[in-house]
This record gives structure tokens, sequence and C-alpha cells, in this order.
């Protein structure tokens, strides 16, 4: 299922890149992502829920963050959002269902308790919508600088305006923060455990990741900081939290070859 879920992924995504020139009616193209959602999310039943517990491994984490993304965009579609990032994100949602299909790694399959499966539920929820953030900023700093070089190509116009832009990209970032916020006070309750696995470096990464987001809003509230100033501090704690959340996985599964 994780292929034919790739498979329309990348036709849903060709047809957004070459818009005009693979014509394809609306509801045949929800109806491609809404089947790839499917597919990706029973190959993903499949491959997760195990007889013993869940297999939380890396390339299963990275293939629901995949199927988050490709929901956020399928919801966007039906809301007919002014702004469509699934020409972009799409491609990662079929490159993270093929790899759960073709790769595996040492992860020891395991049983969790509801408050861990709430915090990793928030984290992942928090990585996918800073992922979005983040691409978003790239396609709001794209618009400035075709503004400021009267270089408006046909994306470019069909943009909303550049402060309605920079608006919701510090709304999807509010979001994106919020989740992680409360991923951080649930996983406060396991913290015994996170330290006895140790992944110590996990919460330290996370924690500054969480500081520097959260000075992005106050210089952005205080000092009138637009979003295109702020992306370099995004991508800063995009990749503090991504060293956070995918570090202690690819140190303990592949390298140490123990899947705690």
């Amino acid at each position: 299922m994780s292929f034919v879920a790739a498979l329309f992924y990348l036709a849903v995504t060709a047809r957004l890149w070459l818009n005009e020139r693979l014509p394809m009616a609306a509801w045949l193209l929800h109806g491609l992502l809404v089947a790839a959602v499917l597919a990706h999310t029973v190959g993903l039943q499949q491959a997760v829920w195990q007889q013993d517990g869940l297999d939380l491994g890396l390339f299963k984490i990275l293939s629901v963050l995949g199927l988050i993304l490709a929901v956020l965009v399928m919801f966007n579609q039906f809301q007919r959002g002014p702004v469509n990032l699934g020409g972009w994100l799409l491609p990662v949602s079929a490159i993270t269902a093929l790899g759960d299909a073709l790769f595996s790694t040492s992860y020891e399959v395991r049983s969790f308790s509801f408050s861990l499966t709430v915090h990793v539920l928030f984290a992942l929820l928090a990585y996918a919508m800073f992922t979005v953030t983040l691409v978003y900023a790239l396609v709001v700093k794209a618009q400035d600088r075709a503004l400021k070089h009267h270089h408006l190509s046909g994306f470019v116009r069909r943009l909303p305006p550049l402060q309605t832009m920079e608006r919701t990209q510090f709304k999807l970032a509010w979001i994106a923060f919020t989740l992680l916020t409360l991923a951080m006070l649930v996983g406060y309750v396991s913290v015994e455990s996170f330290f006895g696995q140790q992944v110590a470096h996990k919460i330290i990464l996370t924690l500054l990741a969480w500081v520097l987001f959260a000075g992005l809003f106050v210089g952005h509230h205080l000092w009138g900081w637009r979003a295109v100033m702020t992306l370099r501090g995004l991508l800063a704690g995009y990749i503090l939290l991504s060293l956070g959340f995918m570090g202690p996985r690819v140190m303990l599964e592949f390298v140490l070859g123990n899947g705690i």
C-alpha cells in the first residue's frame, strides 16, 4: 500500500507543478490525494501496529510525518487555500512512504504508556507544522525578493498580498509552537524514563529550539520583526529540532544498533 500511496502522491505533485500542461479535473485531483492518504494510512497501520506493541523506528516515524503533511495538504485543497504547498510537501510524503516500505532498522517493538503516546503525537504534529511553516516562509521570502526586484512570475502573481502572507506565516508558526509546547509539557510527565533511555541531549536540543522560536515571537511583537526577517531564526530552530528529533534515533538505530 505504501508504494500505491507514493505513486499517487507523485501523480498529484506532477499535476500541481505542470498545471496547464497536465489537465486534470479537480475531483480527480482530490480523489487521487484522498486515495494516497488512505493507502498510506493502511500501510502504516500494518507496519506500526504489531502484536507486541508499536514499531516506531526511524522510517516509521518519518512515514507518519509524511502522512501528516499529506493530510494538511489535503485539507488545504478542500478549503481552496490561496497557497498550495503540495508541490513541495507531497514529494516528502512519497519519499517517506517508500522509505517505510523499503527500509527497516533495529528498533525494538514495545508498548507505550498513554502519556508517552500523547507526547509522541504532539511532537509529530509540531514537527510537521514547523515543516509546513518553513516551506511557507521560503515562499514568503521568494515573494518578497520578487517584489523588490520587480520579477513577478505567474506563481508570485497568484499569491495573496505580502502582508497577508506574513501574517499567515506567524499564525502557522504559532500553531507549531503551541503543539511543541504541549509535547514538552506532556513529555515532562515521563522525564525520568527519557533520562533513563539516555536521550537527555534530545531534551536539551528541543529546549534550545523552543527558546529560539519564542525569541522570534518576542522580536515580532516588541520590535516589529517581519516574517522575512525571521527566516534564518526559523531555519536554525528547525535544524535544532531536527537534531533533537531525529539525531538520537539515527545514533541508536543505525550507529549503535539499539532501537531504544
